[in-house]
């Protein structure tokens, strides 16, 4: 039996004393993806979201889990959204039926709103959004979301290991993945610590103050490493001149696919950031992964060079990985009319929501700009 904590009418869950049965199941997926592991639903709780981990088992093996993180939106009820999944046995068809009854009495305990999901199936596998269809959800017409994962991701074959890749990487682009280290830049795979969290987060926050977007608190980053650093999961790269840090990127991997998370820097050093991710790239065909993934665009699709994400999509895409649509998002409503409200609010709110945190980050920017020439001016000076 799966251990279970029980609370009103909310269906039981898996415990944690089953974690690594949990996340086995996961790694094994031919659809795994490291957002349904155990860790990822204990970081998002330090963000504000109450995980929950639902399974379905027969002779005391799994056949379909589902992490479902869960969130209450004022006014409308509760958001349930699992990132990546849900993940069930295709040799088991009643498996996600049973899933979804019980993300349904999850639901009705909630006063839930609607079950997003982005599965990590590719647009081509038409059978597994047969399948979710006929469960009753909906295939929603985005290219992009606000705030699910991707659509269109890169995803880069490791093949015939590092010399394969590298040798496939543009003349030009292999010049800028090698610059940095004849010029005084040493690479390097550093252990979790606290003074790493510190200077990974300055470099994220220089990165974000660059590009006008936002960035994660360090707390984040610290919870992120400490999760999956325990299970070796996670690394954590970077770009030194001298003992100075200048860029730092993560990876995480699961099985035979690792993930790009996050790359910073303080520009300080040229084509630094080019070293370090091939770097990533190279930890990655080292831990025996035959595809790198890097996750979404940062553009729109087709990418186009008026996008502002475009110069984030070249600097991928000089690695040679290519753009892959995934099956997209579906939804599972549990109230019709709340959710009219809750997918207006998400077509038209959360772009003024963007374009005002834009604003606010330019502003912030010439106001620090402002700022330094102020303390830069000779004294005296007019």
């Amino acid at each position: 039996m799966v251990g279970v904590i029980r609370c009103g009418d909310v269906p039981p869950v898996v415990e944690a004393d089953r974690r690594e049965q949990w996340n086995s199941f996961v790694s094994g997926h031919s659809h795994g993806h490291f957002m349904q592991l155990w860790e990822w639903g204990e970081i998002r709780r330090t963000s504000g979201w109450e995980p929950h981990y639902l399974a379905v088992e027969s002779k005391g093996e799994l056949d379909a889990v589902a992490l479902v993180l869960t969130r209450a939106i004022p006014g409308l009820g509760t958001l349930l959204y699992t990132p990546r999944g849900p993940l069930w046995n295709p040799a088991n068809p009643d498996g996600l039926r049973q899933l979804v009854a019980k993300v349904q009495r999850l639901a009705q305990a909630r006063r839930g709103l609607v079950w997003r999901i982005d599965p990590y199936v590719t647009e081509s596998e038409a059978s597994v959004r047969l399948a979710l269809e006929a469960e009753g959800f909906r295939t929603l017409d985005m290219a992009w979301s606000y705030w699910n994962q991707p659509k269109y991701v890169m995803l880069l074959s490791l093949e015939g290991g590092k010399p394969a890749v590298l040798s496939a990487i543009d003349r030009r682009d292999r010049y800028k993945i090698r610059y940095a280290p004849k010029h005084g830049v040493a690479i390097e795979r550093a252990p979790f610590g606290e003074k790493h969290v510190d200077d990974f987060h300055r470099l994220m926050t220089a990165t974000a103050r660059k590009k006008a977007i936002p960035v994660r608190d360090r707390d984040w980053y610290s919870n992120l490493l400490r999760s999956f650093g325990k299970t070796g999961q996670a690394e954590l790269f970077f770009a030194r001149v001298g003992e100075e840090p200048v860029s730092a990127g993560i990876s995480i991997r699961m099985g035979t696919r690792a993930w790009l998370m996050y790359l910073g820097s303080d520009y300080s050093a040229k084509l630094a950031t080019w070293a370090l991710q091939w770097d990533m790239v190279a930890w990655a065909a080292d831990s025996g992964c035959t595809v790198y993934d890097f996750r979404g665009t940062a553009t729109n699709f087709p990418p186009s060079p008026h996008d502002k994400g475009y110069g984030v999509y070249q600097f991928k895409k000089s690695f040679g990985p290519s753009i892959v649509p995934l099956a997209g998002y579906f939804d599972r409503v549990f109230n019709a009319g709340r959710y009219r409200l809750f997918r207006y609010a998400e077509r038209r709110l959360l772009p003024l929501g963007e374009r005002g945190m834009e604003a606010l980050t330019a502003l912030r920017r010439t106001v620090g700009r402002s700022r330094a020439s102020m303390t830069k001016a000779p004294i005296g000076s007019s």
